[in-house]
């Protein structure tokens, strides 16, 4: 069965009721940053002792993190990946080469086993993009991938029960742009095709919520100067009576952000420690949520602490021992 039909089918069952009753309320979970590499990756490159550790890990304690989320009670409706769902996974120009043992694939399988519908925005490790001229994988070739093989557009957005969730690509920009004097992959943007629709996707009266892997301080300012909608946090600033809440990922650690106009939560990693994910509850009646677990994170760290998830999350009383790549 594709990844699409299995979506279709939770979507269908999800909504055949909520998972707190019917007074509107309802419950997703979001992640980041899962980091699943390709089997062709060659160990252990990465910038640290740390990040060489988790990587090798972050297949394992990703399926603990979907068993995680199958766990709770009540039972979420929805999850978000806050891009990087894989590493360094394109060791191939031909489309045939992706349909079996890949990163794709193994991404695919594990996150098949959730009981709830997932969507996934995109990441800098998603794509292959250097600022050398020539030295990337396609966008196109990228974006059929993700779409054949994950159910995933560039940027999309997710209506649910009186709440829109918008999935902004931060690679789409003018930053992204091989070869230019703009480029620099170290920073996010949107490409003024994006921005509009961002911009559309937010003034449409519903509360709503924002997503995108690049956080608003790595995301460039002034990327369209001369148009309309100059970058992500003007056009965000617009929307301050529909949008209640933005998240993103890349960074690896937890972080609270009360400097702008919206609150901004950045998201641990999965590859760093299966307890990296934050349920969240939505009230569409007054347009509110509740950060359920917001203490588990410890912010500037890419630790969590283990929380119990049978009716109102929890910490547990003695935590248990961290296998190593917590810091």
């Amino acid at each position: 069965m594709s990844r699409s039909v299995v979506v279709l089918a939770w979507i269908a069952l999800a909504a055949c009721g909520s998972a707190d009753g019917d007074d509107g309320r309802f419950r997703a979970v979001f992640i980041a940053d899962t980091h699943i590499a390709s089997p062709e990756y060659v160990c252990c490159t990465e910038s640290n002792a740390n990040d060489n550790d988790s990587i090798v890990k972050s297949a394992d304690r990703l399926r603990r993190v979907v068993a995680s989320i199958n766990a709770i009670r009540p039972r979420p409706d929805l999850v978000f990946l806050l891009g990087d769902a894989l590493h360094d996974p394109y060791h191939s120009t031909d489309r045939a080469h992706y349909d079996a043992g890949t990163a794709f694939q193994q991404l695919h399988d594990i996150l098949g086993a959730l009981e709830v519908p997932i969507h996934i925005a995109w990441g800098n490790h998603d794509y292959a993009i250097d600022c050398s001229p020539g030295a990337y994988v396609s966008r196109a070739f990228s974006h059929g991938l993700f779409r054949d093989l994950l159910a995933t557009e560039p940027y999309h957005a997710v209506d649910w029960k009186g709440w829109r969730f918008v999935l902004g690509n931060s690679e789409l920009g003018p930053t992204w742009d091989p070869g230019t004097p703009t480029c620099d992959t170290e920073q996010g943007s949107y490409g003024a095709a994006q921005l509009a629709w961002i911009d559309d996707q937010l003034g449409g009266g519903l509360p709503a919520t924002f997503m995108a892997h690049y956080s608003f301080f790595v995301t460039a300012t002034g990327e369209d100067p001369t148009g309309p909608n100059p970058d992500l946090v003007t056009v965000l600033d617009r929307h301050t009576d529909n949008l209640q809440l933005t998240l993103a990922g890349h960074t690896h650690l937890w972080l609270d952000f009360a400097s702008y106009a919206v609150p901004h939560h950045i998201i641990g990693s999965t590859r760093y420690d299966a307890d990296n994910f934050m349920v969240v509850e939505f009230d569409p009646r007054n347009r509110s949520y509740r950060l359920l677990d917001h203490d588990k994170g410890r912010r500037t760290s890419t630790c969590a602490d283990t929380w119990q998830y049978d009716g109102d999350p929890a910490a547990l009383a003695v935590q248990p021992d961290e296998d190593g790549s917590c810091e």
